[in-house]
């Protein structure tokens, strides 16, 4: 596939294609497809996949917690909808790159070098056919590399106000200001662009507490997050007492009356306010983030108030 059959398109469109979908479909014909779309750049993730038999390894479609497992997939992996399957990192990785924290990626196993260079094939014919090549991994969930097959220690994990870490949990991700954490990532980071010097960014998947089952609202209160309070010049005992006073009343104390109260009113923070004598929207001050601001622009690091800023590690 030659650069010069494509025309560089002035707008930003990316489409997340996993490595899976490379091997089984091929990389030009997933290119083509992704060209025809009105694609200007791809996301795709560093490792390689293989099946397995029955209930080894990960399902896939992924199970999600119990949630998914009716579920099959559209577009079939190896002609099959539904398939049991794992993963390997598509190169080997420095450890030494991750001396600063506990976590270490997985060794890169001998079935995926079979694989050869995946990898730096897709990079390339991407880049051959006018296409930005980004790299998609998960911003809290070691080891990072896709968001089914990991999750923290219980001592990274985001807690609940009574301590607890929420059962049953769809996004397991770690808490965000866990400094082991962000030490993983710093060498992940640090790691893949030694590896892939050609990649054109990073995007940093679920960088936040997705919250697909209740309890996984109320987060973090974790030991990691009272340090960072407790530096920041943050009340966070204040905010646990409302938390908690509002996770009673969802649970245990509504009524009829509230809920028609509330859908009458359509107004959230006022209901609460009058309701459970709570002022979420004081304690929880609004952030402006830049409305034209890429989704994957990694050029200038985001910077929320309060929080330190994460800048791109300088390459070795």
């Amino acid at each position: 596939m030659k650069k010069e059959k494509w025309t560089k398109m002035t707008h930003f469109l990316g489409i997340t294609v996993l490595p899976e979908y490379f091997q089984v479909e091929g990389v030009d014909s997933v290119i083509t497809r992704c060209l025809a779309a009105g694609a200007t750049a791809i996301a795709t993730s560093p490792y390689v996949m293989r099946e397995v038999s029955a209930n080894h390894g990960h399902r896939e479609p992924p199970i999600d917690a119990g949630a998914g497992k009716v579920r099959l997939l559209e577009r079939p992996l190896w002609g099959k909808q539904e398939l049991w399957v794992e993963t390997t990192p598509s190169y080997s990785p420095e450890l030494q790159c991750y001396q600063n924290t506990s976590y270490r990626p997985p060794k890169r196993a001998e079935w995926g070098i079979t694989q050869g260079d995946l990898i730096d094939d897709v990079i390339t014919a991407c880049h051959d056919a006018g296409l930005e090549l980004y790299f998609q991994v998960q911003a809290a969930i070691p080891p990072g590399y896709r968001v089914q097959f990991g999750g923290p220690l219980d001592e990274d994990a985001p807690r609940m106000f009574d301590n607890r870490i929420p059962e049953g949990r769809v996004a397991k991700n770690a808490s965000l200001v866990s400094t082991n954490i962000r030490n993983y990532q710093i060498a992940l980071l640090t790691d893949l662009t030694n590896r892939y010097p050609m990649i054109d960014g990073v995007r940093l998947d679920w960088p936040e507490y997705p919250p697909y089952r209740l309890d996984s609202i109320f987060v973090d209160f974790s030991t990691h997050m009272e340090e960072f309070a407790e530096s920041n010049g943050i009340s966070l005992q204040e905010i646990k007492g409302t938390v908690s006073e509002l996770y009673s009343l969802i649970h245990r104390g509504l009524s009829n009356d509230d809920l028609e109260a509330l859908a009458s009113s359509l107004d959230v923070s006022a209901w609460l306010g009058s309701r459970a004598r709570c002022q979420p929207s004081g304690l929880f001050p609004a952030v402006a983030l830049p409305a034209t601001r890429p989704c994957w622009d990694v050029a200038t690091p985001l910077s929320l108030p309060g929080m330190p800023t994460w800048a791109w590690p300088a390459r070795q």
